[in-house]
């Protein structure tokens, strides 16, 4: 297991995955630790009895996959277009919905 903060905005916003990695180095299961407790995370590192190793600084997700094929999602890797999409996607709605001036 390898604990890791993702920095998904900079340095300054990261949040921390738990990843389970196979002997090859792929990440096989990544979990978000903010949405567990931290005697959840202890018990599943008691169960699972596998050494767990931490990265200690702020990873670029692009940088954790190259790492870690598979720890981070395409969305995160690609964060920004993601944005853009979303935005363009909004305003084509938007436009849709706002009846066009009658003059």
């Amino acid at each position: 297991m390898v604990q890791v903060r993702v920095s998904v905005l900079g340095p300054n916003f990261p949040f921390t995955r738990l990843l389970l990695v196979d002997a090859s180095g792929r990440a096989r299961i990544s979990l978000q630790t903010d949405l567990f407790s931290l005697s959840d995370l202890d018990t599943l590192e008691t169960a699972l009895a596998v050494p767990l190793s931490q990265i200690d600084d702020p990873v670029a997700p692009r940088a954790l996959n190259r790492r870690y094929p598979g720890a981070a999602p395409f969305v995160l890797v690609h964060r920004f277009g993601a944005m853009f999409v979303v935005a363009l996607l909004a305003l084509m709605i938007v436009g849709f919905l706002v009846p066009a001036p009658s003059g």
